[in-house]
């Protein structure tokens, strides 16, 4: 039996060099394309030559699929940022700078009657909300194959190996290596490494495929805000999210117990920093049970890495082990559900390969 990951190695073209913190200043950045290298290495490492790499079938995908999850003026802005802002440096400042920085806004938009300037590279201040996320030559087609229709060939692989699947045999799960992820990009707006939501992407086409209640489980160290508003008043899609405290944790303004959906749908459990495996296990248990008892056809997990010990991104102590553990728990009481997973966080590159290996060997087995 193989296992199906999704995956386009042309996420490499997108390689933000930089980000800016208010506090440091600027930094190398930490969303690079040598994170998918050491996922891929572990993955082979770990599972040989039943692991089976499958490119995206990008040639079954339109904007329609897009436009299902995102506004059409946000995807219409972000498809020509970069153009835009290599015309604007050079009208403005007489230069070509481009690649140095990438677009960063450094004015964002403010009080209800703002109003949009002609120059559409200073649009950025309206639909990013950080100064970590630059636009790249390469980000737009990046977000839409390596991101959005990995996602989308994920779930379609999914769909069909379930429904090929017999009596008492085991759920399918099929993983989709994304980069650059999406759970902090929401239906017109993009930050946090995000630009296309790629896991809302997926749950909209699951939707098509005829799922009517399907269940997102975000396990990445940072609230997926993106995931969240645009599935916030839709009662088929439920969100569970486990997440270093928004108090002091990015993105700060969303992650709170006390949003819980139009529907109630929604569950959040915000951990204190530095919490270590017995509290992420007591909140995992929760999580599994919410979702068993929301009853869906179908799960999409987001999946990030950056809850191991030591990233530079989160202050969670999960061990490269404790992934499996983590995959063991969603698979016991969710074992009957089809599963994609998503990738989402993870900077560590010593080790984020390893926890990646090791949560997806609970699923393939």
């Amino acid at each position: 039996m193989s296992f199906v990951c999704v995956y386009d190695e042309t996420n490499a073209q997108h390689a933000p060099p930089v980000e800016f913190y208010a506090a440091t200043g600027w930094e190398k950045h930490v969303e690079k394309p040598i994170r998918t290298e050491k996922i891929l290495t572990s993955l082979k490492a770990t599972f040989g030559d039943r692991l089976a790499l499958v490119a995206p079938r990008s040639e079954h995908y339109g904007k329609e699929h897009l436009l299902a999850v995102h506004d059409a003026a946000y995807l219409e802005w972000l498809e020509v940022a970069w153009s835009n802002y290599a015309e604007f440096r050079k009208l403005r400042f007489n230069d070509d700078k481009t690649v140095e920085h990438g677009l960063i806004p450094d004015v964002f938009t403010f009080g209800p009657r703002h109003q949009l300037p002609k120059c559409k590279s200073l649009h950025a201040g309206h639909y990013c909300f950080d100064t970590y996320t630059p636009i790249m030559p390469a980000t737009y087609d990046a977000a839409v194959r390596c991101g959005a229709h990995v996602a989308l060939t994920g779930a379609d692989l999914l769909n069909e190996q379930n429904n090929a699947r017999t009596a008492g045999e085991a759920a399918p799960t099929v993983y989709a290596l994304c980069r650059p992820p999406g759970h902090h990009a929401g239906a017109d707006y993009y930050g946090g490494y995000c630009y296309l939501n790629n896991a809302a992407i997926a749950v909209a086409h699951l939707k098509t495929l005829g799922h009517a209640r399907i269940s997102i489980l975000d396990i990445d160290y940072h609230h997926g805000n993106g995931t969240q508003d645009i599935f916030f008043h839709d009662p088929a899609v439920q969100y569970v999210s486990i997440h270093g405290d928004p108090d002091a944790e990015f993105p700060y303004y969303s992650g709170y117990a006390s949003e819980v959906g139009e529907h109630n749908q929604a569950l959040n459990l915000p951990l204190p920093l530095f919490s270590g495996e017995v509290p992420y296990q007591e909140a995992l248990k929760k999580a599994v049970k919410a979702i068993s008892a929301f009853g869906p056809t179908i799960l999409v997990v987001s999946l990030g890495v950056d809850t191991q010990l030591n990233d530079p991104m989160g202050t969670f102590k999960l061990v490269a082990p404790m992934y499996k553990a983590v995959g063991e728990t969603v698979r016991a009481e969710l074992v009957n559900l089809p599963t994609l997973v998503i990738q989402e966080g993870g900077y560590r590159l010593e080790t984020m390969g390893d926890c990646v290996a090791q949560f997806m060997a609970a699923f393939w087995q």
